[in-house]
């Protein structure tokens, strides 16, 4: 039975795993006890299918018990008590609860360092999951702090061309770019890269992965040809592996994201059917990777103004997600933030606030204010506000995020950036134009010093900031910056 279970959950059944696997337990319960190894192993299965579905009070209630009689019957320091504490940990964060989360994982990794040392490869991967945790709660300086010691014990140890430090070194490198420090980042991978293509050729799955992250990290600088070179003779190798192969349906929906940002929709489109076609055939139309394509595509529909296709897509693929995982799963939520966006580009204001009212009372309930897909889903409402011309409630909220932004990330995330600019926005519809101005003068300045005067983005904002000197008559400041972004244009050559 629980073989089917598992059958099912890989599938995406989560329904049918999670029935199979209450009845497994029930039996085991029954037959051999609470405490039986083989009952603990049961409820450990229906606790990772709670997760899955999102249930994560029900999977807490199981690992805490699980814990408890670990601990009774193995001690606190039997491998199969700290996988129990690890498992819970991963709960906790999933719950925001993230103080418990940090309490848990610490105890593991001390458990760890003094029963195996701090060079042992357990300990090494305990510490690395601290660092990802601390990673994923904001706190990105204390994952650092842990990653760069994990990698300099790994250098030591191992080597810098061992297959343990690479993983540190990719590690590192996503949390640089959770910084906005991409340059760091690109660094580290095309390092990693540079030693995978040596080490084990270009075809290997390890040299394609890490190909695939810079790409996506070059995405991010805007450096979007680079990215797009990189991608492309990624998919040309893992189309001798054949075109339905996972990997190669991977790098194809990821140069299908570059294809996005570069404004080539139809080539994105292209792509994005294709992968669809076979994430179906293979896996069938209810899968989360078929439904993760389906969305991508809903998009894709609707910045070409495809809106009815989007709209199709979009409330398939919220109604799938409804019935499978419930109305307050991430996925469902990331749904209803899909088909809110098409109900904007339809001009149906009111029917995308009504559903992002929805999403934020649900994000505040099992998260908390201060998450960050709350603050995400506080930015969409507020975007909604404006477009409505409901300019205050835009204000309040986004003058919110600034402060929650600015103290989890510091001044110059991308993020606390991106909640500069649309509160710059807000404030030139209310005619509030000194603080637009301060606003944009702030935002220019970090651009300039993180990506130089070249980016895409340091572009807009400074044409931006031409608009808003402008309506405040100060004309000879206009002319003056419009005359640097024209230099900047001419030198770079055309735009695409």
């Amino acid at each position: 039975m629980q073989s089917l279970a598992v059958t099912y959950w890989r599938l995406g059944q989560l329904q049918q795993a999670e029935e199979i696997e209450g009845q497994v337990l029930k039996i085991r319960k029954e037959k051999l006890g609470t405490d039986h190894p083989d009952t603990l192993q049961a409820m450990h299965n229906l606790a990772n299918t709670y997760k899955s579905k999102g249930q994560l009070k029900q999977a807490k209630e199981l690992e805490v018990q699980v814990l408890k009689i670990c601990k009774e019957r193995l001690g606190t320091d039997h491998p199969d008590t700290l996988q129990a504490m690890q498992g819970l940990a991963i709960t906790y964060r999933s719950q925001g609860e993230f103080q418990k989360a940090e309490e848990l994982q610490a105890q593991v990794l001390n458990i760890r360092k003094v029963k195996l040392g701090l060079d042992h490869p357990e300990t090494l991967n305990i510490m690395q999951g601290l660092a990802i945790k601390y990673r994923s709660q904001g706190q990105f300086e204390q994952a650092k702090e842990l990653q760069v010691k994990i990698l300099k014990v790994c250098k030591e140890e191992l080597g810098s061309d061992h297959p343990q430090t690479l993983n540190i070194m990719q590690g590192l490198a996503i949390t640089y770019e959770s910084q906005g420090q991409l340059r760091q980042a690109a660094e580290l991978e095309a390092q990693v890269l540079k030693i995978c293509k040596e080490k084990l050729g270009l075809e290997h799955p390890q040299t394609l992965d890490i190909m695939e992250n810079l790409a996506i990290t070059y995405q991010s600088q805007g450096q979007l040809e680079q990215a797009e070179e990189l991608q492309a003779q990624a998919l040309k190798i893992c189309k001798e592996l054949g075109s339905d192969h996972p990997q190669t349906l991977n790098i194809m929906q990821n140069l299908a994201n570059t294809y996005r940002k570069q404004g080539q929709w139809k080539q994105a489109e292209e792509l994005e059917t294709e992968v669809l076609k076979m994430r179906t055939e293979m896996l069938g139309s209810e899968h989360p990777q078929t439904l993760d394509i389906m969305g991508n595509l809903a998009i894709t529909y609707e910045r070409q103004s495809k809106l009815k296709q989007a709209e199709e897509l979009q409330v398939q693929v919220l109604k799938i997600h409804k019935e499978q995982l419930g109305s307050d799963h991430p996925k469902t939520l990331q749904a209803m933030q899909g088909l809110a966006t098409t109900y904007k580009s339809q001009g149906q204001l009111r029917q995308a606030e009504e559903l992002e009212a929805q999403i934020l009372k649900i994000c505040k309930e099992r998260l908390g204010s201060e998450h960050p897909q709350t603050l995400d889903t506080m930015e969409n409402l507020a975007i909604t506000y404006e477009s409505q011309s409901q300019l205050k409630q835009a204000e309040e909220l986004q003058v919110l995020i600034l402060k929650i932004r600015k103290e989890q990330l510091g001044s110059d995330h991308p993020k606390t950036l991106q909640a500069m600019q649309n509160l710059a926005i807000t404030y030139q519809s209310q005619g509030k134009l000194k603080q637009t101005e301060e606003l944009e003068t702030e935002v220019l300045k970090m651009y300039t010093e993180m990506h130089g005067l070249d980016h895409p983005d340091t572009l807009e904002i400074m044409e931006n900031l031409v608009e808003t000197y402008r309506s405040q008559g100060k004309s000879r400041k206009a002319q003056k910056l419009e005359a640097q972004i024209q230099k900047i244009q001419d030198e770079k050559g055309p735009r695409f």
